[in-house]
């Protein structure tokens, strides 16, 4: 089977879903959690990873999801059929997912210890080396030898807490962040 793509009205990603389930039309939107500082304090938020994009499996009788409460539209070839993607590319999508959402790596800090959420290297203390496109990379001590090992980007956890700083304000007129990462000693 193949999925198509769908784009839902502002805000009415998750009411689209329910309307698709309900009507028997298995549908996606993944979701990632992005850890942000609000107040002063650390949280996860859970946003969508496509913003209104969202997926649905195609079926006999496809036309009726163009009328889904939350739906602004779907995307049509110009024979006006929906545009197909392979269950691989979601099954890709799915399979970066760790307990229902993606995790975003914001904040990982170059010697920052760090520990896989899942696979062999669970539990293993190791070092965050850099981020790759699409792969995180961290130095883990494997037969005495340290060797890098690439993961997927919101499977490494931060060992070490993160203290977040505002850096002193400066008279010129530099855009850019204004928090650095340090490491608690």
């Amino acid at each position: 089977m193949a999925w198509f793509v769908a784009i839902s009205d502002h805000m009415r990603q998750r009411q689209a879903v329910d309307s698709l389930l309900a009507l028997s039309f298995p549908a996606y939107a993944p979701t990632f959690l992005e850890t942000i500082v609000r107040n002063g304090r650390k949280v996860e938020v859970s946003r969508f990873l496509f913003g209104h994009y969202l997926f649905i499996k195609m079926m006999i009788g496809w036309e009726a999801t163009q009328f889904v409460r939350g739906l602004k539209r779907v995307l049509l070839s110009p024979k006006l059929q929906p545009l197909l993607m392979s269950d691989e590319v979601v099954d890709s999508i799915k399979s970066r997912e760790v307990f229902g959402a993606i995790r975003v790596n914001t904040g990982l800090c170059v010697g920052q210890r760090v520990t896989p959420r899942v696979g062999h290297l669970q539990g293993i203390e190791g070092r965050f080396l850099h981020a790759r496109a699409q792969r995180d990379v961290a130095l883990f001590n494997i037969l005495g030898e340290e060797t890098p090992v690439e993961f997927a980007p919101g499977v490494l956890e931060v060992l070490d807490p993160i203290k977040v700083e505002p850096l002193k304000r400066r008279r010129s007129r530099r855009s850019g962040d204004r928090t650095r990462c340090e490491h608690a000693a």
